[in-house]
C-alpha cells in the first residue's frame, strides 16, 4: 500500500515540482493554499489512512466558544464531511481528523478523500473563526 499511495502522491509531485512520497515513518505533510496542513499517516497493520489539520488554537478565553462549535459541527456533520472535530489539549489545539480503511482507495477515492478533507478544514477553520468573532 506504501508504494501504491507514493504513485498517488507523485502526480502532487509533478504539479507542485517537487517530490511527494511517505516518508521511512509512513506519513507526510501537505501544504494547501489559506494555510491549511495536511498530515497523512498510513497505518500499514491496521489498514487505515488518518488524516489530521491543526485549524485552530484554543485561548482560555474563547475555549468554551469553540468546543461548543467543535461539538455543533460534529453532530450536524455536514461541514467536517464525515471527518471528527477534537481538541488536543496538550498543545490547546482544535484539530480535524479523518481515518479510512486503506485497502479501500484507489487513485480517485484517494485524491476525492484528501479534496473533500482539505475542503472540510477550511469550512471548520472559518467556523470556528467565525464563533471566536461572536464573542
Amino acid at each position: 500500500m506504501i508504494e501504491q499511495l507514493n504513485q498517488w502522491l507523485g502526480s502532487l509531485s509533478d504539479a507542485s515540482g517537487s517530490p511527494v512520497r511517505l516518508g521511512p515513518d509512513a506519513s507526510i505533510g501537505l501544504q494547501f493554499q489559506d494555510g491549511i496542513d495536511v498530515s497523512l499517516q498510513l497505518d500499514v497493520d491496521a489498514d487505515l489512512l488518518h488524516f489530521f489539520c491543526d485549524l485552530v488554537q484554543t485561548p482560555d478565553h474563547l475555549r468554551t466558544r469553540q468546543l461548543e462549535c467543535a461539538m455543533q459541527l460534529n453532530l450536524q456533520g455536514a461541514q467536517t464531511r464525515g471527518a471528527s472535530l477534537g481538541w488536543d489539549r496538550d498543545r490547546q489545539l482544535i484539530v480535524l481528523q479523518l481515518s479510512f480503511p486503506a485497502s479501500l482507495l484507489d487513485a480517485d477515492a484517494f485524491f476525492f478523500m484528501l479534496d473533500a478533507f482539505v475542503q472540510a478544514a477550511g469550512d471548520c477553520r472559518a467556523a470556528l473563526l467565525e464563533a471566536d468573532a461572536i464573542r
